[in-house]
């Protein structure tokens, strides 16, 4: 099978992309990256409180060696979910997340290298569920 690394910064992905091609994998624990958030300031926060409420159709969380498995009400907004996730990807690299859409409904998974596990409770944890 034949793997493809989907750059997070293009805007328009190839059809296989999608999934209905070659397998796709963006998995930021392959790679050397820092334990780093590039967000600063106002910007910080205003994706801080996004996530809030996005993060508030959450109906149930599950552990993940890593990480969580958050599974949302069908009142998610799942545009804007997988906007927040792959701009979050792209500012902090260290984070992986993986998205599914199926016939159970929306889950969002998000797990980051031992040194971070802190960040993912930071950042997705507490709205209010």
């Amino acid at each position: 099978m034949t793997h493809q690394v989907v750059d997070p910064h293009r805007s328009h992905l190839p059809a296989e992309a999608c999934g209905c091609g070659p397998e796709v994998t963006l998995d930021a624990a392959t790679e050397d990256v820092p334990i780093a958030c590039s967000l600063g300031g106002d910007d910080l926060g205003d994706r801080l409180d996004r996530w809030q409420q996005v993060l508030a159709h959450v109906a149930r969380e599950e552990p993940l060696i890593g990480g969580k498995r958050m599974v949302f009400r069908e009142s998610v907004p799942v545009g804007e979910l997988a906007e927040l996730a792959a701009a979050e990807q792209a500012c902090c690299r260290f984070f992986t997340f993986r998205l599914a859409i199926d016939r159970n409904g929306v889950a969002l998974e998000v797990t980051a290298p031992p040194e971070a596990e802190a960040m993912i409770e930071m950042v997705f944890g507490g709205s209010g569920r």
